[in-house]
């Protein structure tokens, strides 16, 4: 297990190409990740249809410069999601993204299909994830970096919640009630079966005093490359200036060994302000009402 951190001051594309390149040669270089990967599918953060200023999303600058890693390496490249609000086609064009990515000729989605999975988990013995995960030979995790009201911190391993189709994650903080360990177990599981090969954390500008889908910008000036999320997420607990065994997923996951860190020190941005934590659960009028404003966007979408 690696990871690299590399100081990017800006979202420049020569910037942040630089810091991507100098991150996949401290892990020994992308090629041998990409070994025998001819389909790649990025799954970036599109919590909710937000412009890029605000710093809910993964930037629009690092989705780009990282298909164009991969492209420049002959991958073809597909992008897929399912956002807690709206399409991912709808989020594309918020982000201005839908010309780049077309003339790139990458394909962009929202998860639609199922494919079942068991567990240990007697909360959620049986779980849903997008079967299009299928259809790639390697899924790369771009998560955004910020604050979250439910689980304190979205990184890498909360990302990939995002790979759960339509309204079920929604439903699933329904289920969970009060059991907020049987719900983190539940996003661990989800995080291990989705089994991204490479996760690329958006911490340039981050969201801080309130998370996921609204809060204030700060400057942290971080890009993050690693092999392993939850090894990841340990070094964002640390650029956030958060102990990661006070976080809901450490206490799942437990401790974790020392990683192999290199390029440059990871340090607590300073001013990282949490968001106040609120229960894990969904009010049932709260599910209803998301899913009657997913069904009329997907209505709009048809006609």
């Amino acid at each position: 297990m690696s990871l690299s951190h590399k100081e990017v001051s800006s979202y420049q594309p020569a910037q942040l190409r630089d810091a991507l390149e100098a991150g996949f040669g401290l892990l020994g270089g992308l090629e041998p990740l990409i070994a025998g990967r001819q389909k790649v599918l990025i799954k970036p953060n599109f919590v909710s249809m937000k412009p890029k200023e605000d710093n809910v999303c993964t930037r629009p600058e690092v989705i780009l410069a990282v298909v164009d890693a991969l492209l420049d390496r002959g991958v073809q490249v597909s992008l897929g999601e399912s956002p807690g609000f709206g399409t991912v086609e709808k989020a594309v064009e918020v982000l201005g993204l839908k010309s780049p990515l077309g003339q790139r000729g990458v394909k962009c989605f929202t998860f639609e299909k199922v494919k079942y999975f068991t567990t240990d988990n007697p909360k959620f013995k049986r779980l849903g994830i997008a079967a299009e995960l299928d259809e790639y030979d390697g899924l790369l995790n771009l998560p955004k970096i910020k604050t979250h009201c439910q689980t304190q911190f979205s990184g890498a391993v909360k990302n990939l919640y995002g790979c759960v189709p339509r309204k079920r994650k929604a439903y699933r903080h329904f289920q969970a009630g009060d059991d907020e360990a049987a719900f983190m177990q539940m996003v661990v599981d989800n995080y291990k079966q989705a089994n991204a090969f490479l996760h690329i954390a958006d911490g340039v500008q981050v969201l801080h005093k309130h998370g996921p889908t609204s809060g204030e910008t700060l400057q942290m000036g971080s890009l993050l490359v690693g092999d392993d999320g939850v090894q990841m997420d340990w070094g964002i607990c640390q650029l956030i200036g958060m102990d990661p065994m006070a976080t809901l997923q450490f206490q799942c996951l437990g401790p974790q060994p020392q990683t192999e860190l290199s390029g440059d020190p990871i340090k607590t941005t300073g001013g990282f302000i949490h968001a106040n934590k609120i229960p894990v659960s969904f009010n049932p009028l709260r599910l209803l009402s998301s899913v009657l404003k997913q069904s009329w966007s997907n209505l709009r979408r048809t006609s």
